[in-house]
C-alpha cells in the first residue's frame, strides 16, 4: 500500500526574549524562526482498520500513544476526515530529542498539515494554526510553513526574510526539559521588549551589540555544565548560540567549507551536523507533490 512521505524540519531561534508571563504561567517571548534542511522523516499510509497508529524509531523509551503530538494532532483532525480511513504513521527520527530544534512541535505541525491533506479535512490555515496552538507554543510556526518573527507564547507570527545561511549544529550529550527551564524565576526580569514589527532581520543576524540573546542560556548552561562547555568551545570559532531551551547550539557560516573545518575538530562527546537554514519548510514542497 502506497506510503506519503513528508518531513519534519529541524527550527532555530535566532534570539529569544523572554518579556512577560500570563497568569496561566505561560510566558510571553519575542524570537525569529527559521527553518533548517534537516528533518524528521514521517511516513504515512492509509490502514482498513478506523483507528491511529504510530510507530517512532530510534526512540530508547517508547512515548505512551496518548501521550505523543502526532497522535494527538492526529485526534485533532479525525472528526473533520472526508476521507473516512484509519492512519498508520511511522516516524524515521533524526532530530535530537529536548534539543531545541522543536522536533516533537515539527512532528505534530507534520502530522496537522498531511492528515489535513490525506483525510480531505479542509481545513483552512487559519484553522489548522489555532489547532496547532492547542498542542504546544512551537507548533504553529512549523504548520506556517515560512520563517518568522514570533511574539506571544510564540503563535503571534510574522513572516520574515532573514538572510538562508550554512548552519553547523552541535548537540552535548544532554537533554533539557523545556518545562523545566521555564519554570525558573526571573526569567522576565532582563529583556524590554522590542517593535518587532518593521525589525531588520540583518540587524539579527549580524548582531555585534549583544542585544539579540537567548534570554535561558544563561540558566541553561550553568545548569548544565556540558552545555557551557559547548558553548565555549563553538565560541572559539563563531558566534555561537542556544537555540530554544537547548541542549543544541549553532552558529552560521559563510561557507560550507568553514563549517566543515569547525566539525572536523569537533571533541568526540559531542553530536554534529551541517546544513542550510531556510525561509520556507521543506514540508511545503512536499505538500506540493501530493496536492
Amino acid at each position: 500500500m502506497k506510503q506519503y512521505v513528508f518531513p519534519a524540519p529541524a527550527k532555530i531561534n535566532h534570539f529569544l526574549h523572554i518579556v512577560g508571563q500570563r497568569p496561566d504561567g505561560y510566558h510571553y517571548l519575542q524570537t525569529l524562526f527559521q527553518f533548517l534542511a534537516y528533518s524528521d522523516t514521517l511516513r504515512f499510509q492509509y490502514c482498513p482498520h478506523n483507528e491511529i497508529s504510530v510507530s517512532m524509531s530510534t526512540l530508547a523509551q517508547p512515548i505512551a500513544l496518548e501521550s505523543n503530538l502526532i497522535y494527538q494532532a492526529a485526534k485533532l483532525l479525525w472528526p473533520w476526515r472526508q476521507q473516512a480511513t484509519g492512519i498508520a504513521i511511522k516516524v524515521d527520527k533524526r532530530l535530537p530529542i529536548g534539543a531545541g530544534l522543536g522536533g516533537g512541535s515539527s512532528n505534530a505541525a507534520t502530522t496537522l498539515v498531511a492528515l489535513n491533506l490525506l483525510w480531505q479535512c479542509h481545513r483552512t490555515l487559519a484553522q489548522l494554526l489555532a489547532d496547532a496552538l492547542k498542542l504546544g507554543a512551537d507548533v504553529p510556526v512549523f504548520v506556517l510553513g515560512h520563517a518568522a518573527w514570533g511574539e506571544g507564547i510564540g503563535e503571534q507570527l510574522t513572516p520574515a526574510h532573514p538572510a538562508e545561511q550554512v548552519v553547523l549544529v552541535i548537540t552535548p550529550p544532554c537533554t533539557v526539559s523545556t518545562q523545566q527551564v521555564f519554570s525558573q524565576r526571573g526569567l522576565t526580569s532582563a529583556t524590554a521588549s522590542v517593535k518587532i514589527d518593521g525589525l531588520n532581520c540583518e540587524a539579527v543576524l549580524n548582531n555585534t551589540s549583544k542585544q539579540f540573546v537567548n534570554d535561558l542560556a544563561p540558566w541553561v548552561s550553568d545548569t548544565y555544565p556540558v552545555v557551557k562547555e559547548a558553548l565555549n568551545w563553538l565560541n572559539q570559532y563563531a558566534c555561537a548560540k542556544l537555540s530554544g531551551s537547548g541542549s543544541s547550539l549553532f552558529a552560521t557560516f559563510k561557507d560550507k567549507s568553514q563549517a566543515q573545518a569547525v566539525l572536523q575538530k569537533l571533541p568526540s562527546h559531542l553530536n554534529g551536523f551541517i546544513t542550510n537554514s531556510c525561509n520556507v519548510s521543506p514540508l511545503k514542497a512536499a505538500v506540493a507533490l501530493y496536492s
